[in-house]
């Protein structure tokens, strides 16, 4: 796998003279993370403070960003750091925001569209009407009752899939199997960690179901062995 990734690396730095693997880091930082708080500080709106922020880094920009991209992109996200760590409890908040969202949030914004309900792009799917922290919000607002339907049975069968969640962590710990529930929470945080947190959203689950429903299994299996050892019980 290193040796794999390592020519992207040798074929960045041939081209833009860096060494790197992706830049969208760099720029999602400032692009979401750092143009929310700005906009929450300043009592702005997101456009609005994500153009201003834009404004002030490219006018400070000490070079031309068509030149030395790299060298550009890790300004913006040097720049887009400082605001972050400005304002650590509002970085937080919709870092921990947007870990909730990943892992209840529903596949909702377009399900009218997809069976071909809804009269052109709906409202609840516009990020300015998106607060990442609120799981809840706008969810029966401007929807159909086949969306709301949808979306109720999705938080269903969530709810029992993360109970077997928990319980086959437990039963993992108990068999001492503490060091693979280590590795597979390091996984689950790590990619919750990774989202944007004003555009989480269910497809980034995706990568972390394997471990889900693993854990899952295990929850399930253990389930099965008390309910057939019960049964055997009454038998005798």
């Amino acid at each position: 796998f290193l040796l794999l990734i390592s020519t992207w690396y040798i074929r960045n730095y041939l081209v833009f003279g860096h060494f790197f693997f992706s830049l969208i880091g760099d720029i999602n930082l400032c692009h979401f993370q750092a143009a929310y708080i700005h906009a929450e500080k300043n009592g702005m709106d997101f456009y609005d403070a994500r153009h201003d922020l834009w404004e002030k880094i490219n006018s400070e920009y000490p070079g031309d960003y068509r030149e030395d991209i790299a060298g550009y992109s890790h300004y913006v996200a040097s720049e887009a750091l400082k605001i972050c760590c400005a304002e650590p409890a509002l970085f937080v908040k919709h870092q921990v925001g947007g870990m909730i969202h990943f892992f209840f949030k529903p596949v909702r914004a377009d399900i009218e569209n997809q069976v071909g309900i809804a009269e052109g792009f709906r409202s609840i799917t516009e990020i300015k009407h998106f607060i990442p922290w609120s799981v809840f919000e706008k969810l029966f607002t401007g929807s159909s009752v086949l969306a709301s339907a949808l979306v109720v049975l999705q938080w269903v069968v969530m709810l029992i899939t993360y109970c077997f969640v928990f319980w086959g962590i437990k039963t993992l710990i108990q068999n001492k199997e503490t060091m693979i529930v280590l590795l597979f929470l390091l996984i689950l945080v790590y990619f919750a960690c990774m989202t944007v947190p004003p555009l989480t959203n269910a497809r980034f689950r995706l990568p972390v179901m394997p471990v889900i429903s693993i854990l899952a299994g295990c929850g399930v299996s253990r389930f099965r062995f008390h309910r057939n050892f019960g049964a055997s019980i009454r038998m005798r």
